[in-house]
């Protein structure tokens, strides 16, 4: 039943992309979106005040909910380069339930080493640390949704981030982060005197390749009888590119309380038009209490189409075995300034 809603829907969909992307400035090259991510270093010859943002436009066909368009991000950042390490970066969300500040982070870089305080993603996980406007896939995997502070986790959605302070140390051939945070989500006091500790290091013994392992442990605050509960997470990912193809890989083990949790992804990319048109698959699978009879597992299919320096177009399809929805149609527009 689903894709018998699919033609109207595209059509509507493409109308509204050729409106937004015609009067443009033409094509010109982007960023290749397959691969690993780089690590980010310390800021150079930077000027000192830079705003920018990004729109998502969201198309949604399920079959088991109405069809229709959202406008599913809106954000907007402000970032300060004082000239002598220090760094204050602000960001904004505008869309969805309603304005709400994401990142108030101030970092401060000496040497290899850089020491951020406030608030921010938290150190745990390849795609969870993986900036949204960067993803090739519109959703992130269920066990990211489920284990990183996002829309899955107990502890509502965070996206991804938290209150605290972080030591990150990023040389050649590695990077490692470390942090100590409240535990308790974005814009919010803390809801015990305990400190969650998270952790994350990446090894990259070759430059294609990184190999990484992240930690979480931390307590809770049960909602059933009040008690302390431990919240923990252990994961380990993969990343490499062999031109034209990326590869990603994550498992991650967690643990809420009593309830243990588990779920693995493999990704692939393939540039098929190079800085143009790309291809991608994922495979996944989730388990929400250890049981087999709460796996979920879930496949997508999907095209990004970089249109220009300031618009791309992704296109997914998922398939749940065996389970309802069974197949969601995806389509997002987003465009950057």
């Amino acid at each position: 039943m689903i894709f018998s809603h699919l033609r109207k829907s595209w059509f509507l969909f493409i109308l509204f992309c050729i409106s937004v992307i015609l009067p443009a400035d033409g094509f010109t090259e982007h960023a290749p979106v397959s691969g690993d991510a780089k690590p980010a270093s310390h800021e150079g010859m930077q000027p000192p005040d830079q705003f920018s943002g990004y729109a998502q436009m969201r198309l949604q066909i399920n079959g088991n909910k109405p069809d229709g368009f959202d406008i599913r991000r809106v954000r907007t950042s402000y970032r300060n380069h004082s000239g002598n390490g220090c760094t204050l970066k602000i960001q904004a969300e505008l869309a969805g339930t309603g304005p709400k500040l994401l990142d108030a982070e101030m970092s401060f870089a000496f040497h290899a080493f850089r020491l951020k305080a406030g608030q921010f993603v938290i150190p745990f996980s390849y795609e969870n640390c993986l900036s949204t406007p960067k993803m090739t896939l519109i959703d992130r995997s269920l066990a990211v949704e489920a284990l990183c502070a996002r829309s899955g986790d107990v502890l509502g959605n965070q996206s991804g981030r938290d209150i605290g302070v972080q030591l990150s140390g990023l040389f050649q051939t590695c990077e490692i982060h470390l942090g100590l945070f409240n535990g308790s989500g974005i814009n919010r006091a803390d809801l015990n005197d305990s400190k969650d500790l998270i952790g994350r290091g990446v090894w990259r013994p070759v430059k294609d390749l990184g190999l990484g392992a992240s930690f979480y442990k931390g307590r809770m605050k049960a909602a059933s009888t009040g008690l302390s509960e431990p919240r923990e997470r252990l994961g380990a990912e993969l990343a490499a590119s062999w031109r034209p193809v990326g590869v990603t890989a994550e498992i991650i083990h967690g643990r809420d309380g009593a309830v243990r949790k588990s779920g693995w992804a493999v990704q692939t990319n393939v540039a098929l038009v190079p800085h143009r048109l790309t291809g991608v698959w994922r495979s996944e699978a989730f388990d929400d209490d250890g049981r087999p009879s709460t796996r979920t597992c879930r496949h997508t299919a999907g095209i990004v189409w970089n249109m220009h320096s300031h618009a791309l177009i992704l296109l997914n399809i998922e398939f749940y075995e065996n389970q309802e929805p069974g197949q969601v149609i995806l389509g997002q527009l987003q465009t950057t300034f």
